[in-house]
C-alpha cells in the first residue's frame, strides 16, 4: 500500500511510478483522510506501507505525522514501513523524524528514500521554484530514480536510508524547523490579491478544506493548513499571497498532475 500525499502533484508522480512498477494500492491522503486521521483504517494485502509524502522544512509535513499517530493499519506487526519523500534540494534528518514517528507506533520501519523534484517553497526570501531549465533536469532524472527505488524496496533484503541529507542536517530539522513552523506554518498571512477573480479553485482543491470563499467571492483560510501552496501555485490569475513574501515569485504544478477546474 502506498499512502500519497501531494500538493503539487511531485509526490504523485513518483506515487504512481511506484505504483505502475509494485502493483501497491495507492490511497491518497484526500480531504476526509487528512481532516480525521482518527478515523483512518488501513489493511494493506501486501504486507507494506509506502509513505510518500513531500519534506517540509525539513521533516515530515505536520499532517502526515498525525495520520501516522492515530491511524488504525490491520495485522499492524506484520506490516513493514518505507519512507519516499519528494524534495527540492534536501530532506536534512527527516528520514530520523519518520524512523521516529514509526516507532512510537510500535511499527517496523525499513528503508527511507529522498527524490529531488522541482523547488514549490516561496513563503520566505530567498526561496522560489527553480528556473525551467533546473526544474526540467531534476524532472529528467525522477522516473529512473523512481524506479530504482522501487526495484529496493522489492527487493527489501537491506535496510537503508538513501536520502540527500544535505549541509548541516541536523540544525535543519531540529534546531531551524521550530523557527519555521512558529513563523510560516500559519494561515494568517494568506490572501487573495485584486487579481482574484472568485472562481473558487482554491477553495475546492484544498486537501484540508481549509479555504472557503465568502460572501465577498473572495477565498478565506480558516483551521488547519497542510501548507501544501497548493492554493498559491494553480491559482489561474495569480492571485494568492502569503504575506508580501511570494510578490513577483512563480508557480510550479507537475505538467501531468490532474486538479479539478
Amino acid at each position: 500500500m502506498i499512502i500519497c500525499f501531494t500538493g503539487t502533484g511531485n509526490t504523485r508522480h513518483i506515487a504512481d511510478i511506484l505504483q505502475d512498477i509494485l502493483g501497491d494500492e495507492l490511497v491518497r491522503l484526500a480531504p476526509g483522510l487528512m481532516s480525521n486521521p482518527r478515523r483512518v483504517k488501513l489493511e494493506p494485502r501486501d504486507g507494506r506501507i509506502i509513505w510518500a509524502f513531500p519534506i517540509h522544512g525539513w521533516r515530515m509535513p505536520k499532517l502526515v505525522r498525525e495520520v501516522i499517530k492515530y491511524a488504525q493499519i490491520g495485522s499492524e506487526t506484520e506490516v513493514e514501513h518505507f519512507m519516499v519523500a519528494t524534495c527540492g534540494d534536501d530532506v536534512g534528518m527527516a528520514a530520523e523524524h519518520w524512523r521516529r514517528a514509526i516507532g512510537k507506533r510500535g511499527w517496523k520501519t525499513r528503508s527511507a528514500f529522498s527524490v529531488t523534484m522541482p523547488n514549490t517553497y516561496v513563503c520566505m526570501r530567498g526561496f522560489d521554484v527553480d528556473a525551467p531549465e533546473v526544474a526540467d533536469a531534476k524532472l529528467a532524472l525522477c522516473k529512473g530514480r523512481a524506479e530504482s527505488i522501487a526495484e529496493q524496496i522489492e527487493d527489501n533484503s537491506t535496510v537503508v536510508n538513501d536520502v540527500v541529507r544535505g549541509k548541516f542536517p541536523f540544525t535543519k530539522t531540529y534546531l531551524l524547523y521550530p523557527l519555521f513552523s512558529f513563523f510560516k506554518l500559519r494561515i494568517g498571512p494568506f490572501h487573495a490579491t485584486d487579481a482574484c477573480t472568485g472562481c473558487g479553485r482554491c477553495a475546492r482543491n484544498c486537501p484540508l478544506l481549509t479555504i472557503s470563499m465568502g460572501s465577498d467571492k473572495r477565498p478565506h483560510w480558516k483551521g488547519k493548513c497542510a501548507m501544501c501552496l497548493r492554493c498559491y501555485h494553480q491559482c489561474p490569475n495569480h492571485a494568492i499571497a502569503f504575506g508580501s513574501a511570494t510578490k513577483g515569485k512563480g508557480q510550479y504544478i507537475y505538467s501531468g498532475y490532474s486538479i479539478k477546474a
